[in-house]
């Protein structure tokens, strides 16, 4: 910049020289902002990719503080290395079936092959059953169950006691499009045990 630039600039008000510079640089902070973005897309899309997931767990009905106990134990409990992945539990969806917000969530979740295990209401267990959307209990533990379909923990188990899950009844159910069968298992055993 010459001598005069300067003692023009420095002689500007704080709002003056802001403009000055959007209009004259603004192409250039498009740019810089646009690559901002692009690389944080890259680095989040290969964080994604390369991320292995031993389970995914959605447990309508609970919340932040819900999943991350949830998820703690059960790691804890079985005793799961990080080389083997990282589990997820996604809770705060409503329990509440006839709520839109909970119909959309878990259609999204299935539709994403993003569940692994159900945790639900009796409601939204009758729900999917109805649709066949659930593998059978046999096929997963190896052992007949009433459903077919799920374990149901009654009343004094640790999802009602220590997760605050507002249901009498839970219902854990597999989706027919499970991604991790054999992480799933553990997590059904870890619960019965419990």
């Amino acid at each position: 910049m010459n001598e005069e630039k300067k003692k023009r600039l420095s002689s500007m008000t704080f709002g003056k020289r802001l403009e000055y510079f959007w209009m004259y640089y603004k192409g250039w902070l498009a740019a810089a902002v646009l690559a901002v973005g692009i690389i944080c897309a890259g680095i989040s899309m290969h964080q994604g990719r390369n991320t292995k997931v031993a389970l995914n767990i959605v447990a309508a009905g609970g919340d932040a503080r819900t999943g991350e106990w949830l998820r703690e134990d059960f790691i804890s409990s079985a005793g799961i290395g990080k080389e083997e992945g990282e589990v997820r539990v996604k809770a705060g969806i409503p329990e509440n079936n006839e709520n839109m917000t909970t119909k959309t969530a878990l259609t999204a979740l299935m539709g994403a092959e993003a569940v692994d295990v159900l945790v639900c209401t009796e409601k939204i267990y009758e729900d999917y059953h109805e649709q066949e959307g659930f593998l059978s209990i046999e096929d997963i533990l190896g052992e007949k169950g009433e459903p077919e379909d799920a374990v149901v923990l009654e009343e004094d188990n640790i999802l009602t006691e220590e997760g605050n899950l507002g249901y009498e009844k839970v219902y854990v159910a597999v989706p027919v499009n499970c991604q991790n069968k054999e992480m799933a298992a553990r997590f059904i055993e870890y619960l019965k045990e419990r």
